[in-house]
C-alpha cells in the first residue's frame, strides 16, 4: 500500500515564542514536527495520525492531561507544517482546531470504493481514472462492473 498522508502529535516548548508550551500537530509525520519536542508521556503522543480529526481529538485530550499536570503553564494547541524547518505553530482555540480539522480530513482525497483516504499512488478505476486506493479495491470495483455489465446484457 502506498504512503497516505499523516500528522503527528507532540508536545513542545517552543524557544523563545510568547506560547511556548504547545501540543502541536505537525503535518507530515514525525520528520517534521519541530525540534522542541517533549519526551512522549501521555496516550496518543508521538503517534502519527492518517486522520486530521484523530489528531486533533489526540492533542486536544494531551493538552488537557498537561494542564493538569503542570497547572501553572499555559498550555496551547497548534497545527501547522513546517517543511522540513523549525517553525512554531500559532496558538489556536479548540473550536478553530476541529474546524480545520474536519475541513481537511473533507478535502483529502478518498477511494471511490471504500472511502479510505488515497495515498500518494493510486489505482485505476474502469474509465482510467485514478480513484482507488488499493489494487484490491481496484479489483473488486472491476468485478463489480462486470457483474452489472452481465446483467445488463442478459436483460
Amino acid at each position: 500500500m502506498s504512503e497516505k498522508q499523516k500528522w503527528v502529535v507532540t508536545r513542545q516548548c517552543y524557544y523563545g515564542a510568547e506560547y511556548p508550551y504547545t501540543v502541536e500537530i505537525a503535518f507530515g509525520g514525525l520528520d517534521y514536527a519541530n525540534p522542541d519536542m517533549y519526551c512522549t508521556k501521555y496516550p496518543g503522543e508521538g503517534d502519527e495520525y492518517t486522520d486530521p480529526r484523530e489528531a486533533a481529538q489526540a492533542a486536544l485530550e494531551i493538552a488537557k492531561q498537561w494542564q493538569t499536570d503542570e497547572p501553572d503553564k499555559d498550555i496551547g494547541v497548534a497545527y501547522g507544517s513546517t517543511g522540513g524547518y523549525t517553525l512554531p505553530f500559532e496558538k489556536c482555540e479548540e473550536a478553530k482546531l476541529l474546524a480545520w480539522a474536519e475541513k481537511r480530513w473533507e478535502d483529502l482525497p478518498k477511494c471511490q470504493r471504500c472511502g479510505e483516504v488515497m495515498g500518494e499512488e493510486g489505482w485505476m478505476d474502469a474509465y482510467g481514472e485514478i480513484t482507488m486506493c488499493s489494487e484490491y479495491c481496484s479489483d473488486k470495483n472491476h468485478e463489480e462492473l462486470e457483474r452489472l455489465n452481465r446483467e445488463e446484457a442478459e436483460e
